[in-house]
């Protein structure tokens, strides 16, 4: 999955239904932003830079009640193409710099 799916959708699409796209298209492994930035997986534990991972994909969402919850779904994967899995983060003005600098990252490594 190389396509980008650009902006925030409009069409009452949550995370939910995001997170499971992503993982019929193989992306099942979930990670998380440790400091640093870091890409880090949860089972099993494991840290790597940004910068060892390729972004096939990235959607924007809105909260439905609350549009200031605006958070990111990145799909990325190893440059090798294994580990796919999903990255969750804050987006907008709920955004760390940290989160930035990993996003400006990933997204200079686009599949």
């Amino acid at each position: 999955m190389s396509e980008e799916l650009p902006g925030v959708p409009e069409d009452g699409t949550n995370l939910t239904h995001v997170l499971k796209q992503y993982e019929d298209s193989g992306f099942s492994i979930e990670y998380r932003i440790a400091p640093g930035p870091k890409v880090a997986r949860y089972e099993p534990p494991v840290e790597a830079a940004p910068e060892d991972f390729v972004l096939h994909s990235l959607r924007r969402l809105e909260g439905a009640s609350e549009p200031d919850e605006m958070m990111a779904v990145a799909a990325i994967s190893r440059a090798d193409g294994s580990d796919k899995g999903v990255l969750v983060l804050p987006f907008g003005p709920n955004m760390s710099e940290e989160d930035a600098e990993l996003l400006r990252t990933l997204e200079a490594h686009r599949a």
